[in-house]
C-alpha cells in the first residue's frame, strides 16, 4: 500500500531560493488607460498564471505569462512573473532575458533585481551578483535577503569584510535568517 502525497515527508529543494513570490496585479487603474482591453486581459492572464504558480504548475503559467506578454508587452510584471517561473525551473538564460525585459520597463522595481541577483548568482557571475544585490538595497534598504544574497556574493569574491557587514545586516533585519 503505497502513502498519500499528502503524508510523505517534504523534501529541500537544493535550488536557489527564490524568495521573491509571483506578483499579482491588483489597483492597475494608470496601465490601463493606454490600452484598456489589451492592457485588463494581460492582467487577467498574469493573474491565471500567478494561481498556477501557487500550485507549483510551472508550465501552465508559463503559458499564460507569455500569453500575457503578447496581450500587452510594456506591463513589466508578466516579464517578472515570467522570469521567476523560468528560474524555478533553471531556465536561466531563458530567464536572465525575460527579467531584463522586465528592468528596462520597471527599474525601480526591487523584485527584479533580486532575482536578477539569483541568475547572476547561479550562473557564477560575481561581480554582477553584487551590482543586482546592490541595487535592490538601494531600492530598499530593508530587504534581508539581498542582504544575505550580498554577504554571499562577496564571500565569493573572497571580499570578506563586506560579507560580515552584509551578513550583519541580514541577521539585524531578521535574526533568525
Amino acid at each position: 500500500m503505497s502513502q498519500s502525497s499528502f503524508s510523505r515527508p517534504t523534501r529541500i529543494r537544493q535550488r536557489p531560493l527564490i524568495g521573491v513570490a509571483c506578483v499579482l496585479f491588483v489597483g492597475v487603474s494608470a496601465s490601463l488607460s493606454q490600452s484598456p482591453l489589451s492592457a485588463k486581459e494581460a492582467v487577467r492572464l498574469n493573474n491565471l498564471g500567478v494561481a498556477y504558480m501557487n500550485q507549483q504548475m510551472i508550465d501552465k503559467a508559463l503559458v499564460l505569462f507569455k500569453q500575457a506578454i503578447v496581450a500587452d508587452d510594456v506591463l513589466a510584471v508578466p516579464h517578472l512573473n515570467a522570469g521567476i517561473a523560468m528560474l524555478s525551473v533553471q531556465r536561466a538564460s531563458e530567464a536572465k532575458a525575460e527579467l531584463e525585459r522586465a528592468a528596462q520597463l520597471d527599474p525601480g522595481d526591487p523584485r527584479v533585481w533580486y532575482n536578477l541577483g539569483l541568475v547572476e548568482r547561479g550562473q557564477n557571475n560575481g561581480d554582477s551578483t553584487i551590482q543586482d544585490f546592490l541595487r535592490v538595497l538601494k531600492l530598499d534598504a530593508t530587504n534581508a535577503d539581498a542582504h544575505y544574497f550580498l554577504g554571499s556574493g562577496y564571500t565569493d569574491l573572497k571580499d570578506y569584510v563586506h560579507a560580515i557587514d552584509e551578513y550583519r545586516a541580514a541577521l539585524h533585519l531578521v535574526p533568525l535568517h
